[in-house]
C-alpha cells in the first residue's frame, strides 16, 4: 500500500484487521479450472488486498476492468470468472470498459475502500445503457463456520425482478426478494445436495434452475443467476475451498 494511502484509512484498516479472521488460502474452481491465492495474512504482509473479476453480462464484447485508470483485467469474457489478483492500494477507483475500446475511459465508477489481507468480487452487471453494464464491489468471506457449506446467491439477470432461491430438500427458502444487482450474502448450511431454483418472488414459477448442487462442508460457493430481459436466465457458480496451514506465496502480477 502507498505511504499516503496508509496515513489515511491506515488506523480504520488496523482495527478491522483486528476483529476479523483472514481466510487461509484458497483453490478456486470455475468452469474453465483452478486457480489458487495466497492466505489473507500472506497478503497482508505485503500491504495488499485481492480482488477477482465476475463478468455477469451474457454477450457482447470482452470487459477491462480499471484500478485508479491502470488495467487491473483485460478481455475478461461474458460469464466468466478470474482468477485473484492482487491489489497495492487501500483507496481505489475501480471502473470497467470495453477491452475493445482502450482509449475510452472506465465507465460505472466505484470508489473503493479495501483491507489489508481481504478478499473481493467485481461483478460487472448488464445495464440499459450499454453492454459493460454497471459495477458492484462485493467482500468475499470464505471460511464457513466448522461443518458448514457456505452459499451466496448474486442476482445479475436484468428484468427478472425480485427472485426467491429455493434449495430441494429445505424447507424454507435460501435466499427472498433478492434485486437486481444484489445478493443476500453468505449463508451456512449443513452440506447437502439437490437443485438449486430460482422463482419469482412469492410464486411457484421457476425461472431458472441449477442442478446436482454438491455442498460440501468447508467450501463457499457463488452462484449468479445471469440473463435477460432477452436472453434465457441461467445461472454460472464457482467455488472456494480454503485450505489450512497451505502457504501460497505468489499469485499473479
Amino acid at each position: 500500500m502507498r505511504a499516503y494511502t496508509r496515513m489515511i484509512y491506515g488506523a480504520a484498516v488496523v482495527l478491522s484487521a483486528a476483529c476479523t479472521a483472514r481466510d487461509p488460502a484458497v483453490k478456486t474452481t470455475t468452469k474453465t479450472g483452478t486457480s489458487a491465492s495466497p492466505s489473507g495474512d500472506v497478503a497482508a504482509q505485503r500491504d495488499h488486498s485481492m480482488i477477482r473479476v465476475v463478468n455477469a453480462v451474457t454477450s457482447g464484447p470482452k470487459i477491462t476492468l480499471l484500478a485508479d485508470e491502470r488495467t487491473m483485467f483485460d478481455n475478461v469474457g461474458a460469464t466468466e470468472v478470474t482468477a485473484y489478483k492482487e491489489i497495492d492500494d487501500n483507496a481505489v477507483k475501480f471502473s470497467v470498459r470495453r477491452s475493445d475500446q482502450p482509449s475510452s475511459a472506465g465507465e460505472s465508477v466505484n470508489r473503493e475502500v479495501m483491507g489489508d489481507g481481504e478478499r473481493y468480487t467485481a461483478v460487472v452487471l448488464p445495464a440499459d445503457h450499454g453492454v459493460t453494464g454497471t459495477l458492484r464491489v462485493l467482500r468475499d468471506e470464505l471460511t464457513p463456520d466448522s461443518g458448514k457449506a457456505r452459499i451466496r446467491v448474486i442476482n445479475a439477470a436484468a428484468g427478472a425482478g425480485q427472485v426467491d432461491v429455493v434449495l430441494t430438500g429445505r424447507p424454507d427458502k435460501l435466499f427472498s426478494g433478492l434485486n437486481f444487482g444484489n445478493e443476500g450474502g453468505f449463508k451456512d448450511i449443513d452440506p447437502t445436495s439437490g437443485t438449486l431454483e430460482i422463482r419469482r418472488k412469492n410464486e411457484q414459477l421457476m425461472l431458472t434452475s441449477r442442478k446436482d448442487m454438491q455442498l460440501e462442508a468447508g467450501r463457499a460457493y457463488t452462484v449468479v443467476i445471469v440473463g435477460g430481459p432477452k436472453a434465457p436466465l441461467k445461472t454460472i457458480a464457482f467455488e472456494d475451498q480454503p485450505m489450512p496451514n497451505t502457504r501460497v506465496v505468489s499469485l499473479v502480477q
